[in-house]
């Protein structure tokens, strides 16, 4: 049986496993608000009363608009996370990455990467 999955023109969400949502946020877009909202619907939808596993992969010049950083710091989205492992290739995102770190200090272990292989063994460790 295939595992649920949800698209829009900026992300694409898939289910690697129960509890494992791989994010891939689309190359040259801007998530806002209304996208963050969207996926955190179907991750609560997925997840019922559970926590996941986040592996979020950011594709080539992907952006967020202003007031995303904090909306997706939220406490009620923190609650639902067990990890979140990050895939960065490029120096602008890592920059941001760190930034986030610093300012916004997850309340669950978060991680940054360079390959998807390496941040799915993290995740499952």
């Amino acid at each position: 049986m295939a595992l649920p999955s949800f698209e829009t023109d900026k992300v694409h969400v898939t289910m690697l496993g129960d509890s494992l949502f791989k994010i891939f946020i689309k190359n040259d877009v801007e998530l806002g608000l209304d996208d963050l909202d969207k996926n955190y619907d179907f991750f609560k939808e997925q997840l019922k009363e559970q926590k996941g596993l986040f592996l979020v992969v950011f594709g080539r010049g992907a952006a967020m608009e202003k007031g995303a950083t904090e909306k997706f710091s939220e406490k009620t989205r923190q609650s639902i996370k067990v990890k979140e492992a990050f895939v960065i290739t490029t120096l602008p995102h890592r920059i941001l990455g760190n930034l986030y770190l610093r300012v916004n200090k997850p309340s669950h272990p978060t991680k940054f990467f360079t390959t998807e292989n390496d941040a799915i063994n993290w995740l499952n460790s």
